[in-house]
C-alpha cells in the first residue's frame, strides 16, 4: 500500500496490506515478541466485516510488523471506499485488539 494509505478496488496479490504496532500493543502486552499470531478484523465501506489472515514479518520487544497479502481473486477490495482494519494479536494470555487503522480504496 502506497505511503498516503490508498489502494486500489481490486487489488490482488502479490499486493499487500500492512501495519505496524508500535511500543506496548496499546498497552496489553508488554514485550511484542511474545506474539504467537495475529489476524486483522476489518469493515468495509459497505458495511460488511471480514476477517483477513496477518503474517508476522518481524517483530520486536516494542514493534510489531503485520501483513495480509491480498487475495488471488481481488475480493479483498471489492468496494470503493474507507476501510476501517483492527489487528488482533495472540499471546499466551490470549487475544488482544490493537489500534484502529483506516485506508481507502479507489477505483481506478
Amino acid at each position: 500500500m502506497s505511503r498516503d494509505q490508498i489502494a486500489y478496488v481490486g487489488a490482488r496479490a502479490p499486493e499487500y496490506y500492512t501495519h505496524t504496532i508500535a511500543t506496548v500493543a496499546d498497552g496489553y502486552v508488554a514485550n511484542l515478541t511474545t506474539v504467537l499470531a495475529a489476524r486483522f478484523e476489518v469493515r468495509k465501506p459497505n458495511g460488511t466485516s471480514v476477517t483477513w489472515s496477518a503474517t508476522i514479518v518481524s517483530a520486536s520487544t516494542s514493534s510489531l510488523v503485520l501483513r495480509h497479502e491480498y487475495a488471488l481473486d481481488g475480493s479483498d477490495l471489492n468496494v470503493a471506499g474507507t476501510y476501517r482494519v483492527q489487528p488482533w494479536i495472540q499471546t499466551g494470555a490470549g487475544w488482544f485488539p490493537c489500534s484502529v487503522d483506516t485506508f481507502r480504496a479507489e477505483a481506478f
